[in-house]
C-alpha cells in the first residue's frame, strides 16, 4: 500500500487580531493557543483586501480578487460576483492532482 502524504490543516479564524493565540492575551482560547503553540504560525501576514471572502480567495489561490474574480463577501445582497472564475484553481486542487 502507498504511503499517504502528511495531512495538511489550516485554520483561519476571522474578525480577531493575530495576538489572540499569544500566551497572556485577555482573549482565553486555548484550542487556537495550542494549534498555534504545537503547529506553524505565521506572525507577519498581510491581506490583499479588508474584506473576508476575497482575502481567503487570495491565499487558496495565490492569485489577487482582480484576477480570481471575488471582490466581496460573497453572502450578503451587494454582492459583486459570487464565486471565483472558473478557469481559477486552488491550491487545495494542486494538492489533490498531486496525492493529496
Amino acid at each position: 500500500m502507498a504511503k499517504r502524504p502528511p495531512n495538511i490543516f489550516v485554520f483561519m479564524s476571522d474578525q480577531e487580531q493575530a495576538q489572540v493565540v499569544k500566551k497572556g492575551h485577555p482573549c482565553v482560547s486555548p484550542t487556537a493557543e495550542k494549534l498555534a503553540e504545537e503547529g506553524l504560525l505565521f506572525d507577519r501576514c498581510y491581506t490583499p483586501t479588508a474584506h473576508s471572502c476575497p482575502a481567503r480567495g487570495c491565499y487558496f489561490t495565490g492569485l489577487y480578487p482582480s484576477v480570481h474574480k471575488v471582490f466581496n463577501n460573497v453572502c450578503n445582497a451587494p454582492k459583486i460576483h459570487g464565486t471565483f472564475d472558473p478557469a481559477v484553481k486552488m491550491f487545495s486542487e494542486n494538492l489533490r492532482a498531486a496525492g493529496w
